[in-house]
């Protein structure tokens, strides 16, 4: 905080130079307003910074533990976590998901209206998110067709969830949008040219770079098997990691 001021950014405040650094990452974000709140945590190496409206203190802390807790479950589950730090800041004033702003940085929506959506809702939203920095992030598509990046995300916050006993629904409603789309009739081919995606007049976001793509890797994982599958997926990480 500085005269009044909440600063959070991708980086680490570095005392002796006076400024954030950030190793190795896609690109740089920073994020000044006036009366909002920070609170921090750390995983192991990691530290953590929610920024959070007035109202939005008992969502930010719920976000702040799961995030911690996720990192610890994504470096066990795949060896490492990418980058030094995580900075959770609001979005929309109402709960809609979230996105990755830049390399560890995201925006969750509807930190003040927490009661309007279960705790499974913000701890979901909060895995996912931080799939992103692996799959969006740390990973990134020279093509940028975008559903790919997202499906093997949901992939890392699927295992999350299932791990942590919080039950397999909201990814049955992420298969189901996509479900939908097709009983609509929807053309849901997924690589798609800016001028395509240009007169698409339905959610393709929902429907396919996230509906459609998450089904597309589970039946990967259904058919590879899941030791195969996951030996893949972590070799991808491996091998794509910062290209």
């Amino acid at each position: 905080m500085t005269n009044g001021y909440t600063i959070a950014t991708s980086g680490l405040f570095n005392k002796k130079k006076g400024c954030y650094r950030a190793k190795a990452v896609r690109s740089f974000g920073l994020f000044i307003s006036k009366g909002f709140k920070t609170i921090e945590t750390n995983a192991a190496d990691v530290l953590i910074r929610c920024v959070f409206p007035p109202k939005g203190e008992k969502c930010a802390r719920l976000l702040l533990s799961t995030a911690a807790d996720v990192i610890k479950f994504y470096r066990e589950r795949f060896g490492f976590y990418p980058y030094s730090s995580l900075t959770i800041i609001p979005g929309m004033d109402r709960p809609a998901g979230g996105y990755p702003v830049a390399t560890s940085v995201v925006a969750i929506h509807g930190m003040e209206q927490m009661d309007s959506k279960p705790k499974l809702h913000w701890q979901w939203i909060t895995a996912h998110e931080i799939g992103h920095q692996y799959w969006w992030e740390y990973v990134i598509e020279k093509d940028n067709p975008g559903w790919l990046r997202i499906g093997l995300g949901i992939y890392a916050d699927r295992e999350y969830v299932l791990a942590k006993g919080l039950g397999p629904k909201k990814h049955q409603e992420l298969m189901a949008r996509y479900i939908e789309g097709v009983r609509e009739g929807f053309d849901t081919t997924v690589n798609r040219s800016e001028e395509e995606l240009s007169k698409i007049d339905f959610d393709f976001n929902n429907v396919v770079t996230h509906g459609k793509a998450y089904s597309i890797i589970s039946a990967l994982d259904c058919i590879l098997g899941e030791k195969v599958f996951y030996k893949i997926y972590r070799r991808c990480l491996k091998k794509f990691g910062g290209r």
